[in-house]
């Protein structure tokens, strides 16, 4: 008997184990929740579908890459000659620390034989008020400026200041800004001024070429559009009758269209097995003004169109109208311009203006998407 007491004390105190929790549950609340809480469950996690750029994107890169690309190797100022330090980033070329939200910029770091430091950041916005704004920012985010003052003899605005911190200016030209920041100069007078002014002389003599890259880059992007019209329209398509592209008429047709001022556009010619015939006219302007002015020297010159007639579930301005030449369809949005004109209604259906303008309207909206307009 004396062996076996652990075996009865351990029978005992588990008993009591047992008879401890029969009674923490018997007393417990009824409403008391004692389910265990689950883990977790991990939302599923995808993947954005990145957003592709805007158009101007492209154009701000290609004006920062014409600065940039023409900036000197080698500069003068304060005494010293200053060259790319390549000890920073990408052969003394990076993209500023300082995110530049609207507009593209590169940063680009020089030196000079005694260990002198400076750079100069070149921003190309959208238009004069983003490169603004962005130039306000910077302006109220460095401290040297804080007492800064703008020197009559640079582009305004500008600001100039120096502190502890070293000295900066900043100068806003059009869409353009430009900041020149010395850190560290060894020469008796310092270099801001003279560095800044080499800066804003190299963006003053690149105005020229940065506007015809603007306006060639416009250009091109009409060009675009007026290729995606072309590969938009249909071969075959169906209004009232089979309409078919008519190959003989579209081989002769000659770009630029007469009469186009300030634009250029294709026009498109389509035939019906039973005789009818129709074309499209898109057009694409510089201005809303000269898409106007065509949209109006063309409402004149068509018989019917005397009176505006128009559609209700149709953009505006446009007009339909009928004569001895067949009906007529006009529309300007913004600075494009369409003309749909049925030269001859097949024979064993009604005018099918309505149907082919809705249709030459669609491909209209899908080749601005296509080309970002």
């Amino acid at each position: 008997m004396a062996g076996s007491w652990p075996f009865t004390l351990r029978g005992t105190l588990l008993g009591l184990t047992v008879l401890l929790g029969l009674w923490v549950v018997a007393c417990a609340p009824a409403d008391l929740d004692i389910t265990p809480t689950p883990e977790p469950t991990a939302l599923p996690t995808s993947t954005p579908t990145p957003t592709p750029p805007p158009a101007s994107a492209a154009e701000n890169q290609r004006v920062l890459e014409t600065i940039v690309e023409s900036f000197p190797v080698q500069l003068s100022g304060g005494g010293s000659e200053w060259r790319p330090d390549p000890s920073k980033a990408d052969s003394g070329r990076e993209i500023p620390r300082v995110t530049v939200p609207g507009g593209v910029a590169l940063e680009l770091h020089y030196t000079e034989r005694l260990g002198g430091q400076f750079s100069v950041t070149f921003g190309v916005f959208d238009d004069a008020e983003d490169a603004f704004e962005h130039y306000e920012w910077i302006r109220g985010i460095r401290s040297v400026l804080e007492n800064g003052k703008p020197r009559e003899d640079f582009p305004t605005p500008n600001i100039f200041g120096q502190g502890l911190y070293g000295s900066i200016a900043l100068v806003q030209i059009d869409q353009i800004f430009i900041e020149v920041s010395v850190s560290l100069f060894t020469t008796p007078v310092n270099p801001l001024r003279s560095l800044a002014q080499g800066a804003v002389n190299h963006v003053l003599g690149l105005q020229e070429e940065i506007n015809a890259s603007t306006a060639e880059s416009a250009t091109a992007s009409d060009e675009d559009y007026l290729a995606a019209v072309l590969s938009l329209l249909p071969s075959q398509l169906f209004a009232g009758s089979q309409w078919n592209l008519d190959v003989a008429r579209n081989e002769t047709v000659q770009r630029p269209l007469p009469g186009m001022n300030d634009g250029d556009g294709v026009r498109v010619y389509y035939k019906e097995q039973t005789g009818g015939a129709f074309r499209l006219t898109y057009g694409v302007f510089q201005s809303e003004a000269a898409a106007q002015a065509n949209y109006e020297r063309i409402r004149d010159i068509r018989e019917g169109l005397d009176e505006e007639n128009g559609e209700a579930d149709f953009p505006q301005p446009h007009v339909f109208g009928s004569g001895l030449y067949g009906s007529v369809a006009l529309f300007r949005l913004d600075r494009f311009f369409l003309e749909v004109l049925i030269e001859r209604a097949p024979g064993t259906t009604a005018d099918p203006i309505l149907r082919i303008a809705r249709m030459a309207l669609d491909t209209l909206t899908q080749a601005r998407e296509k080309v970002s307009f």
